[in-house]
C-alpha cells in the first residue's frame, strides 16, 4: 500500500494586484449577466461562430442521412414489377 504525505502548510496568498481585480463587484455581476442572460437575446445569425457551427452540423447530418439512404437503395433487392397492379382475391 502506498504512503501519502499531506502538506499542512497554508497556501500562499495571491498578490494584492490579483485580489483587486476581483474586488470590483459591478464588473463581476456584469460579466455574469452577460454570460447567463445575453446569450439568448442575441439573434443566431448575428453570432458568427454559433451560426457557422449550426450550419456545419446540419450539413453533416444531411450528408450522413443521404449516404445512409443511398446505401439502403443500393443494397435493397430489386423486386420485379408486373404490368398489372396487385388485386386481392375476394372470397365469395
Amino acid at each position: 500500500m502506498r504512503k501519502f504525505k499531506l502538506d499542512h502548510t497554508p497556501p500562499e496568498t495571491p498578490p494584492q494586484e490579483d485580489l483587486s481585480k476581483y474586488k470590483d463587484f459591478g464588473k463581476v455581476v456584469t460579466g455574469y449577466q452577460k454570460l447567463a442572460h445575453d446569450i439568448h437575446r442575441k439573434p443566431l445569425y448575428k453570432d458568427r461562430r454559433l451560426f457557422l457551427f449550426v450550419v456545419i452540423a446540419l450539413l453533416l447530418l444531411y450528408l450522413i442521412f443521404e449516404a445512409e439512404r443511398t446505401e439502403k437503395q443500393e443494397n435493397a433487392p430489386e423486386t420485379p414489377t408486373s404490368s398489372q397492379p396487385f388485386e386481392p382475391e375476394c372470397g365469395s
